[in-house]
This record gives C-alpha cells, structure tokens and sequence, in this order.
C-alpha cells in the first residue's frame, strides 16, 4: 500500500512539473511568436452587419503592430493614405490565454508565427454604438496575419 502511494505521488509530482512546464511553453510560445512578427489587422470575423462594418472600415484604414520585447508596441496606421504611428503597452497573461493591449485585453483564440486571433479589444477596434458608447457584449474574432 505504501509503494502504491509513493507512486501515485511520484507519478502526480512529474505530471504537474510537465503541465507547470508546458504552460511556460505556451507563455514562451506566444510572446516570440508576436515579437518576431509584425503584425497586420487583416479581417474580423463576426455575424454579416458587423463583418461588413468593419470590413468597410479597413478597406479605409491599414493596421500593422510591431509587439517589442520590453512590452511595447508600435502601431503603424495608414488611414486614407495618411501615415499614423502609434506607441503604447501589451502584455500576456501568465497562461498565455489573454493579451492585453494599452490596459484592454482580449482573448487569445489562436497565435502561431503565421496567425494571431484575438476576441473584441476597445483598443483595437472600438465597440461603439449609437449613442456613442462603448459596447460590452459585442462579439467578434479580430484576425492579424504575421508580415514576414
């Protein structure tokens, strides 16, 4: 009985130090994965009004972030042909499942060094509505695609 426990404890002990590890992994993964890219905004995917609104948007407005290691980034705009550059924060959460953008954060749906999707982030996109306020329950997939 005793040897069943010290195995059942010792098989318990590597299965959290593996988890405990890949979790860092994921963390690791992430980050490299959004700073040795640039990043381009490159569609939304949402239901068919709000796909269309921002599809129109950026036919207007192109979008690339620049994530930096020290955990800032560099957005470089170009809305209607004029160039915009923008400076400001990111970060990960410990289990690499959130990002948040200057104190807005989304959910990370996917990140590999070819895909970035993100849920709504204000900062990003805004979730305005007609009165002018910010919408909490807008839902939507932000999709950036890695500019090598």
């Amino acid at each position: 009985m005793m040897r069943q426990l010290t195995m059942l404890a010792a098989a318990f002990l590597i299965g959290a130090v593996m988890f405990s590890s890949c979790k860092k992994d994921d963390v690791f993964n992430v980050k490299r994965n959004l700073i040795d890219n640039n990043w381009e905004l490159t569609t939304v995917e949402a239901d068919q009004i709000t796909q269309s609104m921002f599809e129109f948007m950026l036919a207007l407005v192109n979008m690339k972030y620049d994530f930096k290691s020290d955990g800032s980034y560099v957005l470089t705009q170009s809305v209607l042909g004029f160039p915009v550059k923008t400076e400001g924060t990111w970060s990960i959460s410990d289990d690499a499942t959130e990002l948040t953008i200057d104190d807005d954060t989304s959910l990370i749906i996917e990140a590999t060094d070819e895909v970035l999707k993100i849920g709504p982030n204000d900062a990003i996109m805004g979730n305005v509505d007609e009165d002018d306020e910010i919408e909490d329950d807008t839902d939507y997939v932000i999709v950036f695609e890695a500019v090598k």
